[in-house]
């Protein structure tokens, strides 16, 4: 099962994708704070099971978000939200959950020593467009990702790069993971997008294994 079967869609009420998200539970998708600010949760609806924005696929309404209570506009922090569906995401060989590793597998073994997939759509003008694409991305040392896009990282935050220039912008809410022994694991959520700087891509991606306690709460 790839990492795409745990990719999900946001659409607002005239069906237009406005960002990407990943099933945590059967009834739960996590994506970015920023994206779910966007309209109030009766005006999002999650569509689950295709690789492009006109295929078919369930579509489900959202009965409830939960924005990280430490959301930080300003600077992007704890940019993370939980959606609650109406009802249950159809798990099969095309849509399942994803896996969340603890944090220690996460940051010592996952993250640093394996290169993750980004999924998700690119977006033009605030719409999602086109299918979905994955990128390969690697592991870049925080203070060389501080260096390069002259910022600071915080304990909830890594860095990826992509050794090409990617041909458009990516949507909000897309998410990086890794393959370990077959198995897809979730490491981060991908927020803004990044400066271009020289050949580089550098991504910043919140990492999901410092919210394992909120997941729990927010889910159970």
């Amino acid at each position: 099962m790839g990492i795409v079967s745990s990719e999900v869609m946001l659409l607002n009420l005239e069906g237009k994708g406005f960002c990407g998200g990943v099933l945590l539970k059967s009834n739960f998708v996590l994506t970015t704070a920023e994206c779910a600010l966007l309209h109030n949760h009766s005006g999002i609806r999650v569509r689950t099971g295709n690789k492009s924005m006109h295929g078919a696929g369930q579509v489900i309404d959202v009965t409830e978000k939960h924005i990280h209570m430490r959301y930080d506009e300003a600077t992007g922090e704890n940019n993370l939200a939980l959606l609650q569906l109406r009802e249950h995401v159809e798990c099969n060989n095309y849509q399942h959950f994803i896996c969340l590793p603890d944090k220690d597998f996460a940051e010592h073994v996952l993250i640093p020593q394996l290169a993750g997939t980004v999924s998700g759509w690119k977006q033009e003008e605030s719409e999602v467009r086109g299918s979905l694409v994955e990128l390969q991305v690697s592991y870049l040392p925080e203070r060389e990702c501080e260096q390069i896009l002259n910022t600071s990282l915080t304990n909830r935050q890594y860095c990826g790069h992509h050794p090409e220039p990617v041909d458009g912008q990516l949507a909000g809410g897309n998410f990086i993971a890794h393959d370990y022994k077959g198995t897809w694991f979730l490491t981060g959520i991908f927020g803004a997008w990044p400066t271009n700087v020289s050949n580089w891509e550098p991504f910043i991606f919140t990492k999901t294994s410092r919210y394992m306690m909120w997941f729990k709460q927010k889910t159970e």
